[in-house]
């Protein structure tokens, strides 16, 4: 008897132990709420993640695919195809990449047809020569001075395709200047690329340019009627985009 009422004894519980068990649940739950709550708090007032800087893209240039040795490539074998090719050429081979004389010719490499490599090599090597001596744009550059070369391309004209070959010519301006040396000077020029489909690509086989023609300012805007407008200004197209 004493042994069933001794184990009896064990299975209930001792006076104030429930009391005390419910007591202890009901505070943890009072601080894992304040817990909580001092969350909610916290994250509230904390401030928000700072937006990821935005990242500027630049564009290719118009009907360009790809880069190669900085030049835009991978043109449509089409009539806007050889445009935008000689366009795009133009303007590589007339920006700051003539202040990297070694830039130049890798350029010049990706956009020239094999059979005309050597020439167009030569001549871009002489013509940065005469750059140079003129305006010493190179030697200044190295030194610090800011230079700024901008070649702006203002109207076209297809002057002949057949699939395989084309010619454009374009008229420009070209802006140069340097920082406390030389104000902006302006020239105005005509060039025209011969361009031949190799390799699945518009190549240069063939680059001239000629002077002008050059707008005059306002207060010498006086024409004689019987002067014809510069072809330029007339049977060249207006370009729908902006070269980047």
């Amino acid at each position: 008897m004493s042994s069933l009422l001794q184990d009896q004894d064990d299975e209930m519980p001792r006076p104030g132990k429930g009391r005390r068990s419910a007591i202890a649940v009901v505070a943890l739950g009072a601080l894992l709420a304040v817990a909580g709550l001092a969350l909610a708090v916290s994250l509230a007032t904390r401030p928000a993640p700072a937006s990821p800087a935005p990242v500027r893209v630049v564009p290719l240039p118009q009907g360009a695919t790809r880069l190669a040795a900085g030049v835009p490539v991978g043109y449509q074998q089409a009539e806007s195809g050889a445009v935008d090719a000689a366009t795009n050429y133009l303007v590589t081979l007339n920006s700051t990449l003539v202040l990297h004389p070694d830039q130049v010719r890798a350029a010049e490499a990706v956009m020239v047809a094999p059979s005309y490599r050597d020439q167009l090599i030569a001549t871009g090597d002489a013509n940065l020569r005469a750059l140079d001596s003129s305006f010493g744009l190179a030697f200044n550059a190295a030194m610090g001075i800011q230079v700024v070369i901008r070649y702006v391309p203002i109207a076209f004209h297809l002057d002949s395709y057949d699939g395989e070959h084309a010619a454009v010519s374009v008229w420009a301006v070209w802006v140069l200047a340097e920082a406390g040396i030389l104000a902006p000077q302006q020239h105005w020029l005509t060039s025209t690329m011969l361009l031949e489909w190799t390799a699945g690509d518009w190549k240069v086989f063939g680059v001239g340019s000629r002077p002008g023609p050059v707008p005059s300012p306002p207060q010498q805007l006086v024409l004689d009627p019987s002067s014809p407008l510069p072809d330029t200004l007339t049977q060249y197209r207006e370009y729908q985009h902006v070269a980047v």
